[in-house]
């Protein structure tokens, strides 16, 4: 069901003049409107009608303009193909409706001298300006402008003063002036032909200012309210080929996505700056794909948030044509510039130290746990005494156990032997004594070959301590945070406040220093952008690979990157349309790989990567520090070895003066 909105003052406007009769020169213009609306307007599409919130003056015989809009949307509603609205500057609404959120696409802007003296294009700047307060405002849109009374101007240059007034205001070029011609009147002063009037940006040298409208169509009183052609009012205006024309850029060096180049001066004393970067090569790529001239406004100068607000207000204001560098798609941004698609598709992560490699020596130590290693031991000694019980019991009068099991020494020698792997001098001879040794062989032959297997895989690969995988490990291990304040305060206004949960913090405004620090020292931990993290690593001689970048698990954060446009400017959907097309075919994501390919190919000499036993694992090198723990193993039996060999020398010394003592006696 079509709907028809009218506010209370305006019902009671309305009702006061349904019962006038219109002239012959209102009705002429109504049913010429009515034409142009049906030929121009898409059927099911709202229309936005506004009105001035005074009554008109002119020289008309019945200047009474509300009484043409009311018999137009009269006329208009019954033919209920359009939703519209209609809003008027006196009446302020307390709550806004869930149709007043909807983008309009047409809008209808009838307007006229609120004074005797008064300007038609004053009265319809502050139209605009009022329009624009709405959250459905749309310079995009179709706009008709119908002027219902002219002054003493020519047609064409009220209609060229309409056109400055509409770009300058709002960008909005997709307009069409309907305006009486008082050159051409019937013989009692009634208008005979209504002027329909456009302009076409980028057709002339000064490119995107208005310098003179073309005559699009008349609509003749003969004709019955029909248009002499049946041409379209609303043709394309944005060309293919811009001739040259140029486009204002305000920016700021913020490597890798705007890196400055050489800049020079030209013959008349202008720098001239030069970029390139992941984000300026779609707006290069642009440049050259529209013969556009892209004119670099001088760098905003400060951090990051004191060069994006200068930036906004520029592009804002009208200085320039677009911000770039590294601004994020956020609603708060939308209401100061227009955002194109996005243009780099980039993730905030948490990075944090990689595991470093664990030592050998403690990875083979933890072959088996401390209860295991305890256990062990514990066998060991049980076993001896095993041995050395059951040599020393007689069990039969024929077999006795030999010298060497009836000695503890003697059996705790033999434990050691048959664990290392080693054979004993001599075998038992009774029958229980064997039985409780091949079960002891049997158990050392397994734990000797799981060892043994765990060793060699230890060898070869010890593996890492484990990774810092969610926030609360991060907080928990004491790291230092890099603190960058222009990212704190973006991701505040994201409501993330986990960054302040650190207990330290490092001064990070220069970010590639701090990620620099963490991916050779790995002392501290930052949040950041990954492609701010691979130029990093390409500048720094390394290669982007699991080893050497470590993130946490959770708190990923999408980061959409666009370029921002003055409000309504007209180049939007060509912008929109050149970065599709350039991310299709990849042009960008080309550029950005030979970028880090040529950064980490010319800082490889300096490279400040790990051994390569960290940083590669293609290939792996047996070499003598492999086997240290059989060397420390070596080395303890020899000194235990020269210890038991000292305290036995001691041990017979000792013996031999007793006996020398007990014989001179």
């Amino acid at each position: 069901m079509r709907t028809f909105f009218l506010t209370c003052a305006m019902l009671q406007l309305v009702t006061s003049v349904r019962g006038e009769i219109l002239t012959a020169e209102q009705r002429h213009m109504a049913l010429c409107l009515r034409s142009i609306i049906h030929r121009n307007f898409a059927p099911g599409q709202s229309l936005f009608v506004s009105l001035p919130s005074k009554e008109c003056h002119g020289t008309l015989q019945r200047c009474d303009c509300l009484q043409l809009v009311n018999f137009f949307l009269e006329d208009i509603h019954q033919d209920t193909l359009w939703p519209f609205h209609v809003s008027r500057r006196d009446f302020v609404t307390l709550k806004v409706t869930e149709e007043q959120l909807r983008i309009h696409h047409n809008y209808v802007i009838f307007t006229w001298s609120e004074e005797v003296h008064g300007d038609v294009t004053g009265t319809l700047v502050t139209q605009l300006e009022e329009l624009k307060t709405s959250v459905s405002w749309n310079p995009r849109a179709r706009f008709f402008v119908v002027v219902t009374v002219n002054d003493a101007r020519p047609t064409h240059l009220l209609a060229l003063n309409i056109c400055e007034k509409m770009w300058n205001s709002s960008r909005i070029i997709n307009v069409v002036i309907a305006i009486p011609n008082h050159d051409d009147q019937l013989l009692h002063g009634e208008i005979n032909v209504l002027d329909l009037y456009t302009w076409f940006p980028y057709e002339t040298s000064i490119c995107a200012e208005p310098t003179r409208v073309v005559l699009m169509d008349r609509c003749l009183y003969a004709n019955n309210g029909q248009l002499s052609n049946t041409k379209h009012l609303f043709p394309n205006k944005i060309p293919n080929n811009f001739q040259g024309c140029p486009i204002r850029v305000s920016t700021s060096e913020l490597i890798p996505y705007v890196i400055s180049k050489t800049n020079y001066t030209d013959s008349d004393g202008n720098i001239i700056y030069r970029y390139r970067g992941l984000e300026m090569e779609y707006l290069l790529l642009l440049a050259e794909a529209t013969n556009l001239t892209v004119l670099y406004l001088p760098p905003a100068k400060g951090d990051v948030k004191d060069t994006h607000l200068q930036q906004l207000v520029e592009v804002n204001s009208g200085i320039s044509d677009v911000a770039i560098g590294h601004f994020p798609l956020n609603l708060i941004l939308t209401a100061y510039a227009d955002p194109t698609i996005t243009i780099v598709f980039d993730t905030l992560r948490w990075y944090v130290p990689c595991p470093k490699p664990v030592a050998r020596m403690e990875k083979v130590t933890g072959v088996y746990t401390s209860p295991v290693w305890c256990s062990i031991a514990l066998v060991f000694i049980l076993i001896a005494l095993v041995f050395w019980r059951s040599a020393n019991v007689t069990y039969s009068a024929l077999v006795t156990e030999l010298q060497s099991y009836r000695e503890l020494s003697s059996c705790v020698y033999v434990v050691w032997c048959v664990s290392l792997g080693f054979p004993v001098p001599e075998m038992p001879r009774t029958a229980r004594l064997r039985a409780i040794f091949s079960i002891f062989l049997c158990y050392c032959f397994v734990m000797g070959i799981v060892f043994q297997g765990h060793f060699i895989s230890f060898l070869v690969s010890p593996g890492y301590h484990n990774q810092i995988s969610n926030f609360d490990e991060l907080l928990d291990s004491g790291l230092p945070s890099g603190k960058d304040e222009n990212l704190d305060s973006f991701m505040r206004l994201a409501k993330y406040y986990e960054q302040d949960k650190f207990e330290s913090y490092i001064d990070c405004s220069v970010r590639h220093k701090c990620l620099e620090r963490l991916f050779t020292d790995g002392d501290i931990t930052m949040l950041s952008p990954v492609a701010d993290v691979m130029y990093v690593l390409s500048h720094i001689g390394l290669v982007q690979n699991g080893k050497l970048i470590c993130t946490l698990d959770d708190n990923t954060f999408p980061l959409d990157i666009s370029l921002y446009l003055t409000k309504g400017h007209p180049l939007l959907d060509v912008f929109n349309t050149v970065i599709t097309r350039c991310t299709e075919a990849g042009l960008v994501t080309k550029y950005w790989s030979d970028l880090i390919f040529y950064n980490h190919l010319q800082h490889l000499g300096k490279s400040k990567a790990p051994s390569c036993e960290v940083c590669s694992g293609m290939y792996f090198v047996f070499s003598l520090s492999h086997l240290k723990i059989a060397f420390v193993v070596l080395v303890f039996g020899f000194m235990l070895s020269v210890i038991v060999f000292l305290a036995e020398l001691v041990y017979h010394s000792k013996s031999y003066i007793l006996a020398d003592i007990r014989y001179e006696r």
